[in-house]
């Protein structure tokens, strides 16, 4: 069987990745895994070879050759390894899209909550059957967004002190603080590309997100303690990160063209339905006004503007820089 499949995580399992998204003809979550025990999609796979890697919001056509739900991972399916996957597009996301994938609505809680555990980042695997009796269909997969704080940001991520499975292997581990349903969380982070990003800069600590999250439910962790560890098994911006809250002190809000750049940002956010700082930030704002981009080369240099951004805004910005 074929699944046409939106991919929301690509993250770090024990023999490979672990690649999962829903399936865009019925919104079912889908983890594609391989018949070895840890079940993760290899690098060498021969239905990706030759090909670029999944990325978040692609949509692949995947080959399967069978359901395999385990009691606490419904979603698995075991991917037909001698057929090619195929990468059909990359949808670029807004509001509508994301609330439309978003799981808020259905669950109020991460599974289940045992007390015993301050960070609220695993449970006993003997009480899985308790966290079933949460929900009216079970899954170990969900996307969220998380509570908003302070209007910029909703998800602190930051280098863990732990090094992982064995201190020998001296690589990055990250975490991901934040509220669901007013309800704390610190869970772990295993979102690829994210890891990459904080080994590849070794002076950053933290990032400031506004971001959904897709949050994975591990498999019973038999080695250490037996729980199910809930994992956070991709970050998915939908604004730059924000390393500390941004207000208008060193902006001239007398200047014609912060007036009307903001005004613009308040009709579009109107528009389109997403608060303003969804749209840019006041420190992007700030920079806008003292570059003062007239092209698209310019404008792609303030920090904050990256391609997607400017495809999205990029000639409204420029026109009323130019007019200014």
């Amino acid at each position: 069987m074929i699944k046409n499949i939106i991919i929301l995580a690509d993250s770090r399992k024990f023999g490979g990745h672990c690649i999962a998204g829903k399936d865009i003809s019925t919104g079912e979550w889908i983890r594609p895994v391989t018949k070895t025990k840890e079940g993760g999609i290899p690098d060498n796979l021969y239905g990706l070879r030759g090909q670029a890697w999944p990325s978040i919001f692609d949509v692949w056509s995947i080959p399967l050759s069978a359901e395999s739900p385990k009691p606490y991972h419904p979603e698995d399916c075991l991917v037909d390894e001698s057929k090619k996957w195929g990468k059909i597009k990359t949808i670029i996301p807004n509001r509508i899209i994301l609330d439309k994938l978003c799981d808020n609505y259905k669950h109020n809680i991460l599974w289940i909550n045992p007390s015993e555990f301050k960070n609220n980042d695993r449970f006993p695997k003997d009480m899985i059957n308790v966290a079933k009796q949460n929900y009216k269909k079970f899954n170990s997969l969900m996307l969220i967004l998380p509570d908003i704080r302070d209007s910029e940001y909703n998800v602190l991520i930051y280098k863990d002190k732990d090094y992982g499975e064995s201190y020998k292997e001296k690589k990055i581990r990250i975490r991901a603080k934040f509220k669901y349903k007013n309800i704390r969380y610190n869970l772990k982070v295993t979102d690829i590309s994210l890891e990459k990003k904080f080994e590849a800069i070794e002076a950053l600590k933290e990032y400031k997100y506004l971001a959904y999250l897709t949050v994975s439910m591990g498999e019973p962790f038999e080695k250490y303690d037996g729980c199910h560890y809930k994992l956070v098994a991709a970050v998915i911006e939908t604004q730059i990160p924000v390393n500390t809250k941004t207000n208008e002190e060193n902006i001239n809000v007398n200047d014609p063209l912060y007036k009307a750049i903001k005004k613009w940002r308040t009709n579009k956010s109107k528009e389109i339905n997403l608060p303003t700082y969804w749209i840019f930030t006041n420190k992007v704002l700030s920079e806008i006004v003292k570059i003062k981009p007239r092209t698209k080369e310019e404008l792609l240099n303030v920090k904050g503007i990256k391609e997607e951004k400017f495809k999205q805004f990029g000639e409204d910005i420029l026109e009323i820089v130019n007019k200014i």
